[in-house]
């Protein structure tokens, strides 16, 4: 992350997102044109704009330890509850 934060052109944002910042979706929904992803509002409200969004799941989304006959949800320890993610895109 220090090799990466001294590139120049290269800001680091830490966040969670929320939603992703859509043109022309209602139209698109019905039809009439396309739309087109302009970036992401992250869950404290703050909006990165961008030429390319990446979608990714992440590493532990959802991950599951199972042992013997017990299972339980696993991976990185996080603030939020990733397991209740939920795509803004299906609102």
């Amino acid at each position: 992350q220090h090799m990466l934060a001294q590139y120049p052109g290269v800001e680091l944002v830490e966040g969670s997102v929320a939603e992703l910042i859509i043109d022309d979706a209602e139209r698109a929904a019905v039809g009439a044109g396309a739309a087109t992803v302009r970036g992401v509002r992250l869950e404290d409200g703050r909006e990165l704009t961008a030429d390319s969004v990446v979608i990714t799941t992440g590493t532990f989304l959802r991950g599951v330890v199972h042992v013997g006959p017990e299972s339980r949800p696993a991976g990185r320890y996080v603030k939020s509850d990733e397991r209740e993610v939920e795509a803004p895109a299906t609102q």
